[in-house]
C-alpha cells in the first residue's frame, strides 16, 4: 500500500522543503520536486501514477476514469507551482504522527496521546476536592487533568468540567476511556437532594428536550440536576429573583408551596432553587415552571403583590430595571 505521507512519484517523505506537498486541482498531492521537474518527466510520472490508481475494483472503475482524466490536465496546466496550493491537512496529519511517535517508548511498542471529555451544566457551588474524591472515584479511569471553567452567560452560573485523558496504545490493545463509562454516574455535593446530579449524554438521552440539546452541542455529557425541569429557556420556562439575602432552603420551601397553590398545581415539576454567583457578586433565586411556563404572568403578579421573608429579612419584589423588556426578571428588595 502507498504511503499516504510520502509522493506516490518518487516515493520521498514529504516535509516543509524539497518535498513541499502540493495538491493538484484532481485532489491528488504530489511532492515540490516532481512538479519541478520537465514536462516531458511529469508525463512519464503520470503514466506511472495511472497505472497505480487504476488498481481498483470494478465498480469504481468508471469514477476512476473520469478522474484519472482530471488529472492529466492538472499536471500539464498546473505545473507550475504558483498555481498550486500547498496540502496543509497533509501536513497537520504529519505534525499530529511526528508528536505521537516522539512519545514512543519501549522499543516502538507503546506511545501516548491525549484527549478530553467535556461535561457541561456543572453547578456553580462546584467543590472540586469533592467531585474527585466521590465522582471520580466511581471511574474506573482516572482522567490525568481536570479543567474547570465557567460557561459564559449563564443565568446560574453553570460550568464545565474537562477531563483530560492520556490513553496508551500498546501492540495488542488500547487503553481508554469512553463517554459511556461516565453516563449514569452521580455528582452529590452535601446531604441536600437539591445538590444531586446525574451526567447524561445530551445527544442520546430520550428525556434531553431538543433546544438543550442544541444548546448543549458542544459538550460530550451534561450535569442534570435532581428535580430541575429541563425546561430551562429563560424568556419562557423560569422566573428570575436578583438580588436580596442568602435564601435557604426552608425560605424556597415557602416560596414553592405559596407558589404551587397559586397555580393550582398546574405547573407540575414547579422547581425553587438558590444560587449564589461570585463573579457578578449576586444572589439569584430561580423559579422553574416546567410545563407550566405559560404560567409566568401569574406567577410574576402573584410575586409582585407579596412581601416574603427570606433569610431574616422582610422582602418584596419589583421589575429588574436591568433587564428592559423581560417581565419575568424580578429584583428583590429588603
Amino acid at each position: 500500500m502507498q504511503d499516504p505521507f510520502s509522493c506516490s512519484i518518487c516515493f520521498e517523505a514529504f516535509d516543509r522543503e524539497d518535498h513541499l506537498p502540493y495538491i493538484l486541482n484532481c485532489g491528488h498531492t504530489f511532492c515540490k520536486t516532481c512538479l519541478k521537474t520537465p514536462l516531458d518527466s511529469l508525463r512519464q510520472a503520470y503514466a506511472y501514477h495511472m497505472t497505480e490508481n487504476t488498481r481498483a475494483t470494478l465498480e469504481n472503475l468508471n469514477n476512476k476514469r473520469q478522474c484519472l482524466s482530471r488529472c492529466e490536465g492538472a499536471f500539464n496546466h498546473d505545473s507550475k507551482l504558483a498555481n498550486l496550493l500547498v496540502n496543509q491537512d497533509l501536513l497537520r496529519q504529519m505534525a499530529i504522527l511526528a508528536q505521537t511517535t516522539e512519545t514512543a517508548t519501549t522499543a516502538g511498542t507503546t506511545q501516548a496521546n491525549e484527549y478530553s471529555i467535556i461535561i457541561g451544566l456543572a453547578p456553580h457551588n462546584l467543590d472540586i476536592e469533592k467531585f474527585q474524591q466521590h465522582f471520580l472515584a466511581q471511574l474506573e479511569i482516572k482522567p490525568k487533568e481536570i479543567e474547570v471553567k465557567d460557561i459564559e452567560g449563564s443565568l446560574i452560573g453553570e460550568k464545565t468540567i474537562t477531563l483530560k485523558y492520556e490513553v496508551i496504545y500498546t501492540n495488542c490493545s488500547v487503553v481508554k476511556a469512553d463517554v459511556k463509562t461516565l453516563e449514569q454516574k452521580i455528582y452529590r455535593q452535601d446531604q441536600y437532594e437539591s445538590n444531586i446530579f446525574v451526567v447524561v449524554n445530551p445527544h442520546t438521552d430520550k428525556q434531553v428536550l431538543p433546544d438543550l440539546k442544541y444548546d448543549c452541542r458542544e459538550y460530550n455529557l451534561i450535569m442534570m440536576n435532581y428535580g430541575v425541569p429541563m425546561r430551562r429557556n429563560p424568556e419562557t420556562d423560569m422566573v428570575v429573583l436578583n438580588g436580596g439575602p442568602p435564601a435557604g432552603m426552608r425560605d424556597l420551601e415557602e416560596i414553592h408551596k405559596g407558589l404551587k397553590w397559586h397555580i393550582q398545581q398546574e405547573a407540575e415539576e414547579l422547581c425553587v432553587r438558590f444560587y449564589y454567583l461570585p463573579e457578578q457578586k449576586c444572589n439569584r433565586i430561580v423559579i422553574y415552571l416546567g410545563s407550566g411556563r405559560n404560567k409566568i404572568g401569574n406567577v410574576v403578579q402573584y410575586l409582585l403583590n407579596r412581601k416574603m421573608m427570606i433569610g431574616d429579612r422582610n422582602c418584596r419584589f419589583q421589575h429588574d430595571e436591568k433587564y428592559k423588556g423581560r417581565t419575568n426578571f424580578l429584583k428583590v428588595i429588603y
